[in-house]
């Protein structure tokens, strides 16, 4: 690129790196199937799964598909200037955090280093998600979340992080608007972001920039939760040239944030909280 185009992109895109803290002006493309949400349907032939239009009779992974947990490294939640990381604490002793309490926006900071050692194919990912679990919160309220993600570009501490000191990102990509209810899931699908990860450098990780409408207040479980969130579920697609596997629990890699639960509530619970996309 000529030098004085690219003085102007990179001039551009310092001006939206300034926005991130009060909602972004301009954004990337978004990389594989358009978005749908509450707002935008898909076409008459497509049908919205996991936040994308896909072809009718789609599932958001095949039934065969090995499915890896990556636990979060680091995690920082900025809203209104400060750092919440702590979250607040509920009658059970559990943590978590809100999303949508204020008018303004509150960014989730996550670092899912520890992608660089699943060893695998980029073209092997089938689906990558960002997974928030849910937090029983008597000050839940239902609404509608818009999203955007960015990934980081830089080594980041959480130490002084705050709206006007974010880590260093590319452009954000609109997700889109995401209804939300009390004890309900989250799912952010960034498989694109995750093939790059895999194929390339170190990833640095993400920032989930989330704004509520209507007075939504959507709480998650933080990283000190029984359940730790945020969490990227990886699923690989079973290898065609091989034996057909038999479906299996899923891996997971990382230490565990919280306490670990007894086996047979992981067996009850594995469909009704984090056995797959919602």
């Amino acid at each position: 690129m000529p030098p004085v185009k690219l003085l102007r992109a990179l001039a551009i895109e310092g001006a939206c790196l300034t926005l991130l803290g009060a909602g972004a002006a301009c954004y990337a493309p978004l990389q594989g199937p358009p978005a749908c949400d509450a707002s935008r349907a898909c076409a008459s032939d497509g049908v919205c799964v996991v936040g994308r239009c896909r072809d009718a009779g789609t599932v958001p992974v095949s039934t065969l598909a090995r499915r890896v947990q990556v636990a979060a490294s680091h995690v920082a939640i900025i809203r209104d200037d400060s750092l919440h990381n702590s979250g607040e604490e509920s009658a059970s002793g559990e943590r978590g955090f809100v999303l949508g309490a204020t008018e303004g926006q509150t960014t989730v900071v996550v670092d899912f280093a520890l992608v660089k050692s699943l060893g695998e194919r980029a073209d092997a990912v089938e689906r990558a998600v960002v997974v928030l679990e849910p937090h029983a919160s008597p000050e839940a309220r239902a609404g509608q979340l818009t999203i955007d993600v960015a990934e980081l570009v830089a080594p980041w501490e959480t130490q002084g992080l705050g709206f006007r000191t974010l880590p260093r990102t590319q452009l954000p990509i609109r997700l889109g608007a995401f209804v939300t209810a009390p004890m309900q899931p989250l799912s952010l699908d960034v498989t694109e972001l995750v093939r790059k990860w895999i194929h390339g450098k170190r990833p640095y990780g993400l920032a989930i920039l989330a704004r509520g409408e209507n007075g939504v207040r959507a709480w998650y479980a933080n990283r000190e939760s029984s359940r730790p969130s945020p969490r990227l579920d990886v699923y690989f697609a079973p290898d065609a040239t091989g034996p057909t596997p038999e479906p299996a629990a899923p891996t997971e890699l990382g230490p565990s944030r919280g306490p670990s639960r007894p086996s047979e509530e992981n067996d009850e619970s594995d469909e009704s909280d984090s056995g797959g996309i919602k």
